[in-house]
């Protein structure tokens, strides 16, 4: 019994791999090469169930023996962009085809005889959402039951005349910077999240213009490979450490071995995203917070913001002039201060962490969970 479901559980691991990037058993992440002559058409495809997602493109020449055939005028030219337009022509398709030509990547060294060099992966898709709310109005982005959301990209202005053409429009080009970071920030990790498209939010790219907001996002399992990771970890550790006592038994390896190939199995389907929304602490400036863990935990920051993003966090004293400032580098700082260990002290003081905004009242914000550290024969590792 035990035999028959590890020859299905490896066979199931062979197929995910087999699926992602061919029959060869590639490891995850290989990228597939190929190259073609000037005047040639190149063909990129993948399996089924997966799409392209090109690495990087070159068109010119590096050297003299690839498609050596021709005049050699030169070996260091690079047509410009190459990359950018190979991505905009196939990524998102499982079959694409471009032609090596002047015509669609320009002349980068006349009168050399060229070739066109992709790499690329076969990536399974994700369901990519997409929201849009008019100004002043509220947009809501929402998950399911184990998964939280992670922002794609976010869009505050005006690209267009159509969208929320109820308003005035003196312009169709204008963007507010760092609109995707502060959406981001306000949003990812999180089942449920609200965030208002105004310009008190994201400031005004373009006066006396109606704008919107627009947020493309993902919905990302989180939950199942969290315990797919402690219990994997349960099971190599006994493996490892006890292989005397626990292989014994016929039996018992095969068991073991069952657990592990379907850990790994359900684990490569998860694609590495397991992180918790965490724990956030806020502190108004020259205020404190303590950041604790319980027994046989530590600290693992994954965000921190120190300066204004909003009106009305610690908004009952001070003076508000801007509301989109934050300091450089007080992810790293707080990290180096406060990762590893069970408890940790932070101050929210510009000596600290820079003065980002002049006259504003600033505050620190961190989000962070608690990992259990897991004892191993040699020492501890942090889960």
């Amino acid at each position: 019994m035990w035999k028959c479901l590890v020859l299905i559980a490896v066979f199931l691991v062979f197929l995910q791999v087999s699926e992602t990037e061919g029959w060869c058993g590639r490891p995850p992440g290989y990228a597939h090469s190929k190259t073609v002559c000037e005047h040639k058409q190149l063909h990129l495809r993948c399996g089924r169930h997966r799409r392209i997602h090109v690495v990087s493109s070159m068109y010119g020449r590096t050297n003299r023996h690839t498609c050596g055939h021709g005049r050699v005028g030169t070996t260091s030219c690079k047509a410009r962009h190459a990359s950018f337009k190979v991505k905009r022509r196939c990524n998102g398709k499982r079959s694409c085809r471009i032609r090596a030509s002047n015509g669609v990547f320009g002349d980068p060294c006349v009168g050399t005889f060229k070739y066109l060099k992709v790499r690329y992966q076969c990536k399974r898709p994700r369901y990519t959402h997409s929201k849009t709310v008019c100004e002043h109005n509220r947009l809501r982005l929402r998950c399911g039951r184990h998964r939280r959301i992670h922002v794609v990209s976010a869009m505050y202005g005006r690209t267009n005349r159509h969208t929320c053409g109820h308003g005035p429009i003196r312009t169709t080009s204008c963007k507010a910077g760092h609109a995707s970071f502060k959406v981001k920030r306000r949003c990812n990790g999180k089942r449920s999240c609200r965030i208002r498209a105004s310009n008190g939010v994201f400031g005004d790219p373009c006066v006396g213009t109606f704008k919107y907001l627009k947020v493309r996002y993902q919905c990302k399992r989180y939950l199942l490979c969290r315990y797919l990771i402690i219990f994997g970890i349960n099971v190599i550790s006994k493996t490892s450490c006890q292989a005397h006592s626990q292989f014994n038994s016929h039996n018992k390896m095969w068991k073991y071995l069952v657990l592990i190939a379907v850990f790994l199995f359900i684990l490569q389907d998860t694609e590495g995203v397991c992180r918790l929304p965490g724990t956030i602490q806020t502190a108004c400036e020259n205020k404190g917070i303590i950041l604790h863990c319980g027994m046989h935990q530590v600290l693992h920051v994954f965000d921190a913001m120190y300066g204004r993003e909003d009106k009305h966090t610690c908004s009952r004293s001070g003076k508000h002039k801007s509301t989109s400032c934050t300091a450089r580098n007080v992810l790293k700082k707080v990290k180096s201060k406060c990762n590893g260990r069970r408890s940790c002290r932070l101050r929210a003081r510009n000596s600290v962490f820079g003065d980002p905004c002049h006259g504003t009242l600033k505050y620190l914000r961190v989000r962070y969970e608690c990992r259990r550290r897991y004892r191993f024969r040699h020492g501890w590792w942090h889960g």
